[in-house]
């Protein structure tokens, strides 16, 4: 029964580490929702109008490699959305909202500080790992090879450096050779 609620969560939580783009905005217009009916039903039950608010925090230091990750997970909680019965449909969209306004906090936000690195990481080694399969990929079509030792400038980034060490790697790997037939 948790593992709806979870799904949502986790869409929020990452929403809330995009601060900008249309997850960030989704995410920023839920707690507004959510604060502006709070305050309407506090004014209503007791009469009196509160001054000040919650502290709130934001999740920043997401980058683009960790923004694809985000729109990852979120696209997945959307597929199991689609496929998830009446009850869990709701459970999904009850965790998204409550994370969303639990992350507009100081203290959640505070606590999951760690996320945009978290995810930060993920997408870089994602790129590292495709840019790798890409030029393993592009070795096994059919031409000359050449074995060219790189080794790697102080000033080069971590993608640089993975495509470099795939090139090395397709240089190093013995050529596969077909067999005739055996009759």
């Amino acid at each position: 029964m948790l593992a709806p609620f979870g799904k949502g969560f986790a869409a929020a939580a990452c929403a809330a580490a995009c601060p900008r783009g249309l997850l960030g905005w989704a995410h920023s217009r839920s707690g507004t929702v959510a604060n502006n009916a709070g305050e309407r039903t506090g004014v209503a039950t007791t009469g009196t109008n509160s001054a000040s608010g919650i502290t709130s925090g934001r999740l920043v230091g997401l980058g683009a490699a960790g923004a694809a990750i985000v729109v990852l997970v979120v696209f997945l909680v959307c597929l199991s959305y689609r496929a998830a019965g009446k009850k869990d449909k709701e459970r999904i969209l009850g965790g998204a909202y409550v994370g969303s306004v639990l992350l507009l906090t100081a203290g959640v936000a505070g606590a999951l500080a760690w996320l945009p690195s978290l995810l930060k990481e993920i997408g870089g080694a994602a790129v590292i790992a495709l840019a790798a399969y890409t030029s393993v990929a592009e070795s096994a079509q059919p031409g000359p090879r050449q074995a060219t030792p790189r080794s790697p400038a102080p000033s080069q980034n971590a993608t640089d450096l993975a495509v470099a060490a795939a090139a090395d790697l397709r240089a190093a790997m013995p050529r596969q050779v077909e067999k005739p037939p055996t009759v």
